[in-house]
């Protein structure tokens, strides 16, 4: 039997370039709160584009 021993990818693994494009694109408030609430990476990554992250939502809404 083969294990792997490998950590399985995820989100918070990404370049944080591409944290603040996800952040970018999540459409409302809530959503965007759930995530940065949720991963102290996206947090992290949150605080580098808060205004531009709360402007863009306030401009689909």
């Amino acid at each position: 039997m083969l294990t792997s021993s490998k950590a399985k990818p995820t989100l918070e693994a990404l370049p944080t370039e591409l944290l603040i494009l996800i952040l970018l694109e999540i459409p409302d408030l809530a959503s965007l709160k759930s995530i940065v609430l949720s991963s102290p990476i996206f947090h992290q990554a949150y605080l580098a584009v808060r205004q531009e992250a709360l402007c863009r939502i306030v401009k689909i809404q």
